[in-house]
């Protein structure tokens, strides 16, 4: 049986599938954009100046660096930005100018001169806290508007955000140390390297030898030169920027088959860079201020947990590669406090108590735990760690956890390899008495103690390309505090 229908009603119809297909569409864009599916984008939609203003800082392809936005501040409205590699900083709507805030210091974006400084200064910081989930108000706001007679000057420091983490002079020292630091750019590969030719050659030669990179990250890998053939041929005939600017474009492949931009390798000694910052330079800033107090007290009787060393004079750094970090000598020249130095101020700043692949090898718990490790590798149908993995079980065996803590010669005598304490940040010495000071520091563990809570000491197996800890292919061994990494998947 046919139906014929009316031109109204064919109208009508033709209305009804039009209002139900714009409503799909509109369902489908919400959902899109929707804060629960996408809180970066939904962010950076809301406040179309704040994406201005990330590329401005790192360029249209700052999506490859940022893997977070979150508002912490609703007035002046505030935004943490939370980097691929960990670090983060804060943009801070204004009247006048959008400012960054990159480790207590303001850059007014308005002005040029500290753009490009504010720019120069976006490299790595510490995690401070849970990032909040707050969407945000309706539109950006500024503080109070300012009067006439108030300038471009950057103003004193405000109140922090209630969800950001107080930033210590102890910080802002290890911050200034890692800003030296950079990730690789167009402009570092056309300078001229220290043995000739171009750090662009530098790097090209690096890929065809299969030497490792390193990533901001920390981890190295191997660029492999059978998947990089674009990379390599843009390498070969680039001569100047506007040929450079192309390799800023490409990704480029490790043996695994991950893939990298420019921005995520890091400008290393070979690129004309110096690290993630010196351990020793590092360290000397801790002793900076003790040293100076030394100075000017003079010889001092000093406490380390219950014990009292006297006519200390002088705080040093520890040559070679011992448990301890730095020491205390008293007036007789004589070293008599052992100091195991961390980064501060969180057990989640640690890097490590101590690796085992070398020393404890042969501990039952270890193998035990690298059995289960292979097994774990084996069940997935793996045959070697995988980028990602990570594996970790609570230390049981007390000795081998105050071993790694505390140094090989725990038991002993205190000495290079078996400290007094565990220090984080810049050491102080703070009055008990006349002529007595406590030494301390941002945190302290002291031994024979076992930390607990995030401290607290576990084995853990995590990849690393071109490491073989205890049979295991591009796998590193360790006991560190459960914090450090609490993504692992405890077996």
């Amino acid at each position: 049986m046919k139906f014929k229908l009316s031109k109204e009603s064919v109208k009508q119809l033709r209305g009804i599938v039009s209002n139900e297909a714009n409503e799909f569409v509109q369902d489908q864009a919400e959902e899109v954009i929707s804060f629960e599916s996408n809180p970066m984008e939904y962010i950076l939609n809301k406040y179309p100046s704040l994406t201005d203003t990330l590329s401005d800082l790192l360029t249209d392809h700052f999506r490859d660096y940022v893997t977070g936005v979150f508002v912490v501040a609703p007035k002046p409205t505030t935004f943490k930005i939370l980097l691929h590699n960990g670090q983060m900083f804060f943009l801070i709507y204004g009247p006048k100018s959008w400012i960054a805030k990159i480790v207590g210091k303001r850059y007014y974006l308005l002005n040029l001169n500290e753009e490009e400084s504010a720019t120069l200064a976006i490299a790595q910081l510490l995690e401070l806290g849970r990032p909040p989930g707050a969407q945000g108000p309706d539109e950006a706001t500024s503080a109070e508007a300012p009067t006439n007679d108030e300038t471009e000057e950057a103003p004193a420091e405000e109140e922090a955000p209630a969800e950001e983490e107080p930033v210590t002079e102890s910080i802002k020292k290890r911050i200034k140390l890692i800003l030296e630091a950079s990730s690789l750019s167009v402009k570092t590969l056309m300078k001229p390297s220290k043995n000739g030719g171009s750090r662009g050659e530098v790097f090209l030669n690096k890929i065809l030898k299969k030497e490792p990179f390193k990533l901001l990250s920390g981890e190295e890998v191997v660029i492999d030169p059978k998947k990089n053939k674009e990379a390599i041929a843009a390498l070969k005939s680039s001569t100047d920027k506007k040929q450079y600017d192309t390799i800023s474009k490409i990704k480029f492949f490790d043996t695994k088959g991950n893939s990298y931009t420019l921005g995520k390798f890091e400008k290393t000694k070979d690129f004309g860079g110096t690290g993630t910052g010196s351990g020793t330079r590092i360290e000397e800033e801790a002793l900076a201020g003790l040293n100076q107090q030394l100075q000017e007290l003079g010889p001092v009787n000093v406490k380390v947990g219950k014990k009292i060393y006297k006519d200390i004079v002088l705080g040093y750094k520890v040559p070679g590669t011992p448990k301890a970090d730095l020491a205390l000598k008293n007036s007789n020249d004589k070293p008599v406090v052992f100091i195991s130095h961390k980064d501060c101020c969180t057990a989640k700043n640690f890097q490590q108590y101590g690796g085992v692949a070398k020393d404890f090898s042969t501990n039952k718990e270890v193998i035990s735990f690298a059995n289960a490790v292979k097994k774990q590798i084996k069940d997935t149908g793996e045959t070697e760690m995988v980028r990602g993995g990570g594996f970790r079980r609570i230390v049981k065996d007390q000795e081998l956890a105050l071993k790694s803590i505390y140094g090989l010669n725990y038991g002993g005598d205190f000495n290079e390899n078996n400290v007094q304490i565990l220090m984080q940040g810049n050491l102080r010495l703070e009055p008990i008495k006349d002529g007595l000071y406590d030494l301390k520091s941002e945190h302290d563990i002291y031994n024979p103690t076992i930390p607990g809570e995030g401290y607290t000491p576990y084995l853990m197996a995590t990849y690393r390309e071109g490491r073989n800890d205890l049979g295991i292919k591009n796998c590193r061994f360790g006991i560190y505090p459960i914090a450090t990494r609490p993504s692992t998947k405890e077996i």
